[in-house]
């Protein structure tokens, strides 16, 4: 994943909390230590406040609950997206 974050420009990563072989926690830091500029939106059926907190910690700009509907998902991504301007 580190290869691919520095031969890309990634400017916005949707990432779950969990997968299988690393955490969305853990994503938002490799991402955030190669690309402070790159917004992160971590998705969740698992929220707990301390994976909230860490999502804050790791500079995770947005944290949804799954399941959530579409149009929400799409919206507040969209509006990340355009703040980078």
């Amino acid at each position: 994943m580190e290869d691919e974050l520095r031969k890309a420009d990634v400017h916005l990563a949707i990432v779950d909390l969990k997968m299988p072989d690393l955490s969305g926690l853990d994503v938002a830091q490799i991402i955030k230590r190669y690309d402070s500029d790159c917004s992160v939106i971590l998705m969740t059926g698992y929220a707990t406040l301390d994976s909230a907190v860490g999502a804050l910690r790791y500079g995770v700009v947005d944290y949804l609950r799954s399941p959530c509907a579409r149009t929400s998902w799409w919206a507040r991504s969209t509006a990340r997206w355009r703040r980078r301007g």
